[in-house]
């Protein structure tokens, strides 16, 4: 199995980068955070990857957190959730709102994410509860565990459309906000306003 692949970014965008390893370019699927934590065109970079082998097709998938490739792993491992259901999940969520949300048996949080109903939800919480204790959290990733905004409004804003690196981007400048809304619903409405 592949552990991680180093090289020159030969291309990158969001939910792919292309490595060019000893003159071969490898194409990784990517999450949001891993393209954010990529360096530019033409600089070596590091990835943690995952290889899926089916009877056509060969599929990388590349995470440049430890943390984040596992979870991936223990996702893929529960029945109904393949790679890209995975990743979607990943790109849905931080990993510090995940693992709590896993942990703490919240079926209502996972649900709110794209491409997970309740028995999936169900399954993921009943096979990883206690499989993801044993992720190992670096002390800087533990002490982000609280978002600056609230989740609710993170959540519905992704009902409503908006892709995941918008609403945090748009929910985090409220958050500088002095002071930021008390209410969600307030949140909800001026991250939709400064959409306009």
């Amino acid at each position: 199995m592949y552990n991680h692949l180093s090289g020159v970014v030969f291309e990158k965008k969001l939910g792919e980068v292309i490595l060019d390893i000893n003159g071969v370019g490898y194409s990784i699927q990517i999450t949001d955070s891993t393209y954010k934590d990529l360096p530019s065109k033409g600089e070596q970079a590091f990835v943690y990857v995952y290889l899926q082998v089916r009877e056509t097709e060969l599929s990388f998938y590349g995470f440049s957190a430890p943390e984040e490739r596992a979870l991936f792993l223990n996702f893929i491992k529960v029945s109904g959730v393949g790679p890209s259901l995975s990743l979607q999940i990943l790109n849905q969520a931080s990993l510090q709102m995940l693992v709590p949300s896993v942990i703490g048996g919240d079926i209502a949080f996972l649900t709110r994410l794209k491409g997970i109903g309740k028995k999936t939800a169900e399954r993921i919480v009943v096979e990883l509860r206690d499989r993801l204790k044993s992720i190992p959290m670096r002390p800087e990733m533990q002490s982000t565990i609280s978002t600056s905004y609230p989740e609710d409004a993170y959540l519905a804003l992704l009902a409503l459309g908006l892709q995941a690196e918008a609403a945090r981007d748009k929910l985090q400048k409220i958050a500088e906000i002095s002071p930021p809304p008390e209410k969600t619903d307030d949140w909800i409405r001026l991250a939709l306003k400064r959409g306009k």
